[in-house]
C-alpha cells in the first residue's frame, strides 16, 4: 500500500469517525517549556497512565480516572493559557477526552456520557490552531453517537451541517494531505445530510481522492479503533492472526452482527465481512452500519485499489489473503449492496 499510504496515512483518521491518536502517544507528555509547571504536568499525566492501566481491569473507573485527569488539565490550562505548552497540553487533553469518549459509547455503551466527553475534546480544541482546531474527526463521532446510539437523527443532522459549515470556508483548492482529507469529509458529510434531510440514500461515484483514503482505512483495519472498543477488539484479537477454518466462522459472523451500529464499522471490519457468508447477509450488516451506502460505495471501490496494490504480508483475515470463494462473495455482496 505504499502509494497509498504516502498520500493519506498523515492524517488518515480524522476521516475514520472514531479515531485522531494512539493512546499511547496521547499518554506521553510532549516536553514542557519553562511557562508552565513542569512537575504538576508530569504528575497528571502519570495520572492518566495509570487511568489506562484500569481498561482492562475496571473499565469504568478508566473513564471516571480519565475525566479527572481532564479536570487537573484543564485547571493547568487555565493558569498560563497562552504558552505553547499549553496548547500542546490542550490537544493531549482533547485526544484523551475523545478516546475516552469513544470508550464510553462503544465499551460501556453510555451515550450520553461519550457525547459529554466528545464535546469537551471540541471545547478544548476550539484554542488551538491549524485544522487541529476543527476537530472534524469528533464532529463525526458526534453526529454517529447521536444518530445511532441516541437515535436524535434532528440533532444528528445539525451536528452534520455544523461539520459542513466549518469546512466549507477553507481555502482546499491545494493538493496537500490535509485539503484532500478535508474535501473526502466535506463529500461524506454532504451524503449525510441528504439522506438524514430528504431519506436520498447515496447513489453517485465517490471521489478517487476519497477512495484512496478509504482503502488505506480497509487496509489498516481496526488500527486507531478497536483500543476504544472491546467487542470489535475481541473480533479482532483473533482474526487478525489467522484465517477462521469454516466451521468457525459462523461464531465470527454472530460477533460481527451483535456490533452496535456506527459507520466506522464499515471500514474497521471490512477485512473480515467474508465471514458473513452470503451476500445478503453481507449487505445487511453494511445497510446496518450505513444506510446512507456513501462508505459502502467508497469500501467497495476502495477494495479494487487494494487488490491492484499487490499482496501484502498478512497471516490473519485481511483483503490480500482472501481466498477465492472469498473473492467471489465479496463481489457477489458488492452486486447486491450496490444495486437495491
Amino acid at each position: 500500500m505504499s502509494m497509498i499510504a504516502a498520500r493519506v496515512a498523515a492524517l488518515l483518521v480524522a476521516t475514520c469517525v472514531v479515531a485522531s491518536a494512539s493512546i499511547a502517544q496521547i499518554a506521553q507528555p510532549t516536553e514542557p517549556a519553562p511557562s508552565t509547571s513542569q512537575a504538576e504536568r508530569r504528575i497528571i499525566a502519570r495520572a492518566y497512565q495509570e487511568a489506562r492501566d484500569l481498561r482492562d481491569t475496571d473499565p469504568a473507573r478508566y473513564v471516571t480516572e480519565t475525566e479527572t485527569y481532564l479536570e487537573r488539565g484543564e485547571r493547568l490550562a487555565q493558569a498560563d493559557p497562552g504558552s505553547r505548552e499549553t496548547q500542546l497540553l490542550r490537544r493531549d487533553l482533547a485526544d484523551a477526552a475523545h478516546h475516552a469518549g469513544s470508550f464510553a459509547r462503544l465499551t460501556l455503551h453510555d451515550a450520553q456520557r461519550a457525547l459529554r466527553l466528545y464535546r469537551r475534546a471540541l471545547a478544548l480544541r476550539a484554542a488551538l490552531q491549524g485544522p487541529e482546531r476543527l476537530g472534524a474527526g469528533t464532529h463525526m463521532a458526534i453526529a454517529d453517537t447521536l444518530r445511532f446510539d441516541a437515535k436524535n437523527t434532528a440533532e444528528a443532522l445539525g451536528e452534520y451541517r455544523t461539520l459542513l459549515g466549518l469546512i466549507e470556508p477553507l481555502d482546499l483548492r491545494d493538493e496537500d494531505s490535509n485539503s484532500a482529507i478535508m474535501r473526502a469529509i466535506m463529500q461524506w458529510a454532504r451524503a449525510e445530510i441528504a439522506y438524514l434531510g430528504n431519506g436520498r440514500r447515496f447513489l453517485g461515484t465517490v471521489p478517487m481522492e476519497t477512495v484512496v483514503t478509504l482503502a488505506l482505512a480497509i487496509d489498516l483495519g481496526t488500527q486507531g479503533l478497536a483500543a476504544d472498543d472491546r467487542p470489535l477488539e475481541a473480533i479482532d484479537r483473533m482474526l487478525i492472526v489467522r484465517i477462521p477454518s469454516g466451521t468457525e466462522r459462523e461464531a465470527f459472523a454472530a460477533q460481527l452482527e451483535a456490533l452496535s451500529p456506527s459507520q466506522s464499522r464499515v471500514l474497521s471490519t471490512f477485512n473480515y465481512l467474508p465471514v458473513l457468508g452470503t451476500p445478503e447477509r453481507i449487505d445487511r450488516y453494511l445497510r446496518r452500519h450505513d444506510p446512507t451506502g456513501f462508505v459502502t460505495r467508497g469500501a467497495f471501490a476502495a477494495l479494487k485499489m487494494i487488490e491492484q496494490e499487490g499482496k501484502g504480508n498478512h497471516v490473519g483475515m485481511h483483503v490480500h489473503s482472501w481466498s477465492a470463494t472469498d473473492r467471489a462473495l465479496m463481489r457477489n455482496a458488492e452486486r447486491v449492496a450496490l444495486t437495491k
